[in-house]
């Protein structure tokens, strides 16, 4: 049987926190890393593994997930918290993030000239809080 993917979730607002509560409904081994403590506390309690550093969150993850307020976020945690570089090689990035063509250039961007072995899907959501909880 094949191992279940392993996914990082790093941002807990209403989008994120609601998103990595369905990853683990749905059995899959989540980490989750958000600025703020607390929000990943709570889902810890939950059974997600808490990391205190993006790295922490992403070693391991096959799948990682941002799900931040605006690009400079996302470029932040990308580079300045070295979420991009502790990614194993071959992990899919899933920028689910709303940031618009030029935020989403800018990543894409970074990602070819760094880590060119890692897979970016932009995949801003669409919708609201209830559709998240629901799944």
């Amino acid at each position: 049987m094949a191992q279940a993917q392993r996914v990082a979730v790093l941002g807990l607002g209403g989008m994120g926190r609601r998103m990595a509560a369905r990853i683990l409904q749905a059995g899959l081994p989540t980490t989750v890393w958000n600025r703020s403590p607390e929000p990943a506390r709570r889902l810890g309690e939950q059974g997600a593994q808490v990391a205190d550093a993006v790295p922490d969150a992403v070693r391991a993850a096959d799948v990682v997930i941002t799900m931040v307020t605006d690009a400079d976020a996302v470029y932040s945690i990308a580079t300045d918290e070295g979420m991009l570089a502790a990614m194993p090689d071959g992990a899919i990035w899933a920028q689910m993030s709303t940031i618009g063509v030029a935020g989403t250039e800018r990543i894409a961007g970074l990602v070819s000239e760094q880590r060119p072995d890692v897979v970016l899907l932009d995949a801003p959501v669409a919708g609201s809080l209830g559709p998240a909880e629901q799944g």
